[in-house]
Formats: structure tokens, C-alpha cells, sequence
């Protein structure tokens, strides 16, 4: 498999469809559709992330992005959401010949723009559910690209989750 940006965008307009009724719902929505989407992703060797990895940190990217979206602001929520998403990524681990973890999320800061972006145009232009989820897709898929993982010798090998 490999990393599916619109099965994401997807996921995360049914969580916004759905009108949910608090932030803590409404972070519910949004982590199953990051966890499903990094969960398909692949390291250098072709492995995705262990679903242990990605359960373990669901928890707490759900905890985080409804503490985010009760920020009070958009700056405050894209940068609340942005740093669970690169803290998600950080806990990830692989089992492949070797194994492997997550030495880095190049994009993590730029995360935080585009969800800033994305919220305030959004907001600004009242857009539609799919187009406002297609902006949240793009941000987060994006960043989810940068993410670099390690596997360790003897069949050591680094780059980008694909």
C-alpha cells in the first residue's frame, strides 16, 4: 500500500458531514482519518508502520487535536493540531529486514502554515465540506510525505514515507 490522500480527504469530510457535537468528537473523526491514513503509508522497506505504533499514539493525537480545536483561535488550532500530527509520526515504528523509526518530520512547521491557511480560508470563504476537507487532505498528506524514517544496519536504509 502507500500513502492515500484521498481516501484521507475522504475520511476527513465524513468527520466534518457528520456535524459532530463537541471537539472531543469532532478530534475523535479527524485522528481515525490521520491514523488510517498514516497507517497506510511505507518505509524505505516497504513496510508500513506497525499498528501497535499507530495505536498507541491515537490516543493522544485525539486528546490534542479537541484541545486544539478549543483553542479559540485558527493560528492556535492549526498549531495544536499540527504538533499532534508530528507527534503521531514521531512514535511510529517498522518492523521490516531491520527495524525502523522516525528520525524526522521535515514538515512539521509548514503543517502548521498550511492548517492556518486552510482554517482561514475556509472560514473566510465559507467552502463547502469537500472543499474544506481537501484543504486539510493537501496540508496533512503533505507533511505526512516528509516524514523520514531510519531502518538500522545491516540493511540500513533512510527515506521519506511514501
Amino acid at each position: 500500500m502507500a500513502l492515500n490522500k484521498a481516501a484521507l480527504k475522504s475520511a476527513l469530510e465524513a468527520s466534518i458531514a457528520s456535524y459532530p457535537a463537541s471537539a472531543a468528537a469532532a478530534a475523535q473523526g479527524w485522528a481515525d482519518a490521520i491514523a488510517a491514513h498514516v497507517a497506510g503509508g511505507q518505509s524505505p522497506q516497504g513496510v508500513p508502520p506497525t499498528p501497535a505504533s499507530v495505536a498507541t499514539g491515537k490516543p493522544a493525537l485525539t486528546s490534542a487535536i479537541a484541545s486544539a480545536f478549543q483553542a479559540g483561535n485558527l493560528a492556535g488550532a492549526a498549531s495544536g493540531v499540527a504538533g499532534a500530527v508530528a507527534t503521531l509520526y514521531q512514535g511510529l515504528l517498522f518492523v521490516g529486514t531491520t527495524p525502523g523509526t522516525v528520525t524526522a518530520v521535515g514538515g512539521a512547521s509548514a503543517l502548521s502554515s498550511a492548517l492556518s491557511a486552510a482554517f482561514h480560508d475556509n472560514t473566510a470563504n465559507s467552502a463547502t465540506m469537500s472543499a474544506a476537507a481537501d484543504s486539510f487532505a493537501n496540508a496533512i498528506h503533505a507533511c505526512t510525505q516528509t516524514v523520514i524514517v531510519t531502518h538500522v544496519a545491516p540493511s540500513a536504509v533512510v527515506g521519506p514515507l511514501t
